[in-house]
């Protein structure tokens, strides 16, 4: 990264075979550029197959925003630091290749810094799955219920956070808490959010911007993406030196209740009732959740219920994964 830099943004994308998306990523992103201010849009790509290489030429030669970058290393964590080396412009924004963003995107960013949070260093959007198909519906709709992606990026929040998606980030912020940790496949932004914050700076989360994020499109892939989560969340706990030990005390625990339910039937007892109490956990959210958005019917609650268990038994089972893979 240059120290000499342009008022203006720089949007990191790093992608890879997303032939199928990044059409629909960049012409949202051309569509909410300002007049008068610098953009530079950098797609990072790790030397995809499937013609996405091909598109971003299309799109570099007739916008002069944007560029072409190559990502021989292939995975995400090097993508955005290679974008950050290359980025000139202030603001640098994290993006993916499969998100679309809403014409006031930049709008609402410029503001926030300016006006609405003028003492945030980094400020998110909230993400809006968009679905087709009953499967995906019901994917999205599970996302932006209260038991589902666990996390307000999802939901109509505005105020102080502690990790963004899709952030904008100062370059200070950059320059000072450094690149990305390349070992991280899968939780990287929250990691480099955690040493933001102990860097000292502040991150913020408008209820008005938007990004539209595309869910996966069957069961089996969000299963596989929510265990891979929760093996990045495992690393970086172990990283903080606390995870590990935390973990496995749990797993311990657990393991030695079951086996006392063995032999001490109000233990059993217990553990027949706390699946029942899951299910009808996960039932009234699923119900709530139709209730609350339009876009869904009740046929919608089975498949929001399945997502739902997908999501935590996923999640959960990657997690422990990660630790135990470490031992």
């Amino acid at each position: 990264m240059t120290n000499m830099h342009s008022r203006g943004f720089s949007v990191v994308i790093p992608v890879l075979n997303e032939a199928g998306t990044i059409e629909g990523c960049l012409d949202s992103l051309l569509r909410a550029t300002i007049a008068d201010v610098n953009f530079e849009f950098l797609v990072v790509d790790g030397m995809s197959d499937d013609g996405t290489r091909d598109i971003v030429k299309g799109y570099s030669r007739k916008h002069s925003s944007i560029r072409l970058v190559h990502n021989e290393k292939q995975t995400t964590p090097t993508g955005f630091n290679k974008g950050f080396e290359v980025a000139t412009n202030d603001i640098i924004v994290l993006m993916s290749g499969h998100a679309r963003v809403t014409p006031d995107f930049f709008d609402h960013i410029r503001e926030l810094f300016k006006e609405r949070a003028p003492d945030a260093d980094i400020v998110g959007s909230r993400v809006k799955p968009v679905a087709d198909g009953y499967v995906q519906t019901s994917i999205a709709g599970a996302l932006m219920s209260r038991f589902g992606a666990g996390s307000k990026r999802f939901q109509g929040y505005e105020g102080y956070v502690d990790t963004v998606s899709y952030g904008a980030y100062k370059r200070e912020v950059i320059e000072t808490v450094g690149k990305v940790n390349p070992e991280l496949p899968r939780g990287q932004d929250y990691e480099y959010n955690k040493r933001a914050r102990e860097c000292g700076f502040t991150l913020y989360q408008s209820a008005e911007s938007t990004t539209q994020y595309e869910p996966r499109s069957s069961f089996l892939s969000l299963f596989k993406q929510k265990f891979g989560n929760g093996q990045g969340k495992a690393r970086i706990h172990q990283q903080d030196n606390s995870g590990p030990d935390c973990g496995l005390r749990f797993l311990t625990a657990g393991l030695g209740l079951s086996m006392l339910s063995l032999f001490i039937p109000g233990i059993f007892l217990a553990l027949t009732v706390l699946p029942l109490i899951y299910i009808l956990g996960i039932g009234a959210t699923a119900v709530e959740t139709v209730q609350s958005n339009e876009e869904l019917s009740k046929l919608h609650a089975p498949g929001i219920m399945l997502t739902l268990s997908l999501i935590h038994i996923g999640y959960a089972s990657g997690f422990v994964s990660g630790l135990l893979g470490a031992h």
